[in-house]
Formats: structure tokens, sequence, C-alpha cells
């Protein structure tokens, strides 16, 4: 599971394929830190290549995807979307991101 959209990287390849790298809940706050890392495919980040880029998201309040029973990463990717409406967020550059 990944989002789909290409992004220029000062590396020269755009990332392309944004999976979830890294991911921090508290719960009782309702509060979650999402690292997101950029490949230039699935299959570089298959084949064990670095990321070209990262995006660090904090998701609280109604954009916390979590619930009693714990979080889905249906629901994160979800949530991340939802947050690339906002043009201040850094999930900003996602706008449009097709799942993948």
């Amino acid at each position: 599971m990944a989002l789909i959209k290409s992004i220029p990287t000062p590396f020269g390849p755009d990332a392309a394929y944004w999976h979830i790298l890294a991911f921090e809940a508290n719960r009782p706050q309702g509060a979650a830190r999402t690292v997101l890392a950029g490949y230039v495919d699935a299959g570089t980040r298959v084949a064990g290549c670095r990321p070209l880029a990262t995006i660090t998201l904090d998701l609280a309040g109604p954009l916390f995807p979590g619930t009693e029973e714990g979080i889905r990463y249906t629901d994160l990717y979800t949530a991340i979307k939802v947050a690339a409406n906002d043009p201040n967020s850094p999930a900003a550059v996602l706008t449009g991101a097709m799942d993948g």
C-alpha cells in the first residue's frame, strides 16, 4: 500500500511512490506522527533502495486515524490524503495522490 504522486527531489529523479516508513501514535492524546518515504517506484522500494525524500506529518484531532480497536493502515493513508487538502500541511505536496 502506498500513495502515488510524482514529486521532484534534489537528486534528479522524482519520488513517485510514497510508502509509510514510520508511525508513532499517542492514542490517549489522539495524535500520530507519520513519516512517508518517497521512492522512484515500488520496485526500488522492494529492492531495498534508500528513499529519495521523506515527509513527516502530525495527524491530530479530527485527522487522527485511530479508534479504540487500533489503527489500520488504510485509515492512516486516508487521513494523509485528507491532510493533503490543507495548504499549510506538509502533506499538501501529496494533493491528488492516487492509491497504489
